[in-house]
Order: structure tokens, then C-alpha cells, then sequence
């Protein structure tokens, strides 16, 4: 809160309490807060000392877009995932970043950076970001089976079978997403069954 960040710039001024590690966390705080520009003054020095660091550009990259520098922001997550190409941290926030203003393309750019993750990821922020990606690029029913696995990883079963049985029920499915649903209804059904059996409850759970 407000007067937390306060009192950690205050303490900025004490002897020991300076260091890079601490300076770092309060660039995150003042980001988080909505200060992004208080932010960069906090990172720009630590970055001159390690430039080349990832952590520190990734936070610059947040803290510019959150200080509505969109597109300086957009060139640090983008250069960053030139270098990591497969690092979770960038293309999530990359991604975020590219879905915010709403353009199609950009969107589409951000699910495509995603999708690649899909196949080993069990984070729900992964998949709901995936999901409001192609729902923007126009893609609703791969988006509708991401925001059932987001409900799914994040410890809602009978939630995402709901929802996965909606989408089946949509006209305009394709062959290959009418298997891809059905496959998915397959693999959840016996876990449904057994929590059902079982009587093991979920904040999703209709028994409980």
C-alpha cells in the first residue's frame, strides 16, 4: 500500500538499507502501485551498473508500461524475447503487453508467442493470458478451450468440464477443434467421476 512504499523510500536514505537488491524490490512496489515512472528512476541506475541483466530489463519493460510508454515498453519485451525466446517470465509479460490495446494483429502475435508454452505449462495465468490473446485475434473457440484449462490448473474441474461441454455445442466448430474439445471432455470426465465418487470437494464442486 501507499504508505508501505513510503516508508521503504524513506529507508532508501538510511545507511544499509541502499543496495541494488533493495532498490530492485522497491522499483517493483512503486510498478505495482501505478508509479512506473518513479519506477524507471529506480531501475535506470541499477541497470547502467548491470546492463545486461534480464531481471532488471524485464522490470524496466514493466515499469515503462505501466507509465503509458507502450511503445518503448514493447521494444524491451521484444528484445528480451529475441535473447530468451523461451522464457515463461518474457513471453507472458511480452504477451500481456501486446494484448492490452486491443489490436488484432499485436493479439495475434501474443497468442502465438504463447502457444508454444501450452504444451508443458500447468500455470492458469499462462492459459487465461492465451485465452484473452485469441479471443482478441479473433479466435473465440480456442480461446473458450483455454479458459477451460485456466480453470481447470487453477483447481476447477467441473468448471472447465462445463465449459468445454458449451463449446462443443457451438455450430461453428471445425473438425480438428471438435476433436480437440471431445479429446479434452475424455481426459477430464474419469477425474470428475472420481471426485464425484469420492466426494472430494472443490470450490467448483456442484455437490458441495
Amino acid at each position: 500500500n501507499d504508505s508501505a512504499i513510503a516508508m521503504i523510500g524513506v529507508k532508501q536514505n538510511q545507511r544499509g538499507f541502499d543496495t541494488p537488491a533493495n532498490r530492485y524490490g522497491y522499483a517493483l512496489a512503486l510498478t505495482r502501485s501505478g508509479r512506473g515512472a518513479q519506477a524507471i528512476e529506480q531501475l535506470q541506475p541499477l541497470l547502467q551498473s548491470a546492463p545486461d541483466s534480464l531481471i532488471l530489463k524485464l522490470a524496466l519493460a514493466d515499469a515503462r508500461l505501466q507509465a503509458g510508454q507502450h511503445a518503448a515498453a514493447l521494444t524491451i519485451y521484444s528484445a528480451l524475447n529475441i535473447q530468451s525466446p523461451r522464457n515463461r517470465a518474457v513471453a507472458l509479460a511480452y504477451a500481456k503487453a501486446l494484448t492490452a490495446d486491443g489490436d488484432k494483429d499485436q493479439a495475434r502475435l501474443a497468442a502465438n508467442l504463447l502457444r508454444p508454452l501450452l504444451d508443458n505449462a500447468s500455470e492458469p495465468e499462462i492459459y487465461s493470458t492465451y485465452a484473452r490473446a485469441s479471443d482478441k485475434a479473433g479466435d473465440s473457440v480456442r480461446a473458450g478451450e483455454a479458459f477451460a484449462d485456466a480453470s481447470y490448473y487453477a483447481g476447477r474441474p467441473f468448471d472447465a468440464m462445463e465449459q468445454l461441454k458449451r463449446l462443443l455445442k457451438r455450430d461453428d466448430l471445425d473438425y480438428y477443434a471438435r476433436v480437440r474439445i471431445q479429446a479434452r471432455i475424455a481426459e477430464l470426465t474419469p477425474l470428475v467421476l472420481e471426485l464425484h465418487k469420492r466426494k472430494i470437494q472443490t470450490e467448483d464442486n456442484p455437490d458441495g
